[in-house]
């Protein structure tokens, strides 16, 4: 079961990405973002795609943030 807070969800998020488990850690970033909208996870999400080489959505995100 995963945690119910943003920022906790956020702090996993950030583990599993540096651990390098790209897929789990886009689960507990998606789910703070759908919790809470912050640039920190914004740009935590964008890392993880580019870790991942889906440069588009990465770059989508990267975008969407300078407006």
């Amino acid at each position: 079961q995963l945690p119910e807070d943003s920022f906790v969800l956020y702090l996993a998020g950030k583990i599993k990405y540096m651990q390098k488990d790209y897929d789990n850690a886009q689960t507990f970033i998606i789910r703070s973002l759908e919790k809470k909208q912050t640039p920190e996870v914004k740009n935590l999400l964008a890392l993880n795609y580019l870790a991942q080489e889906q440069f588009e959505k990465a770059n989508n995100i990267f975008t969407s943030m300078l407006k």
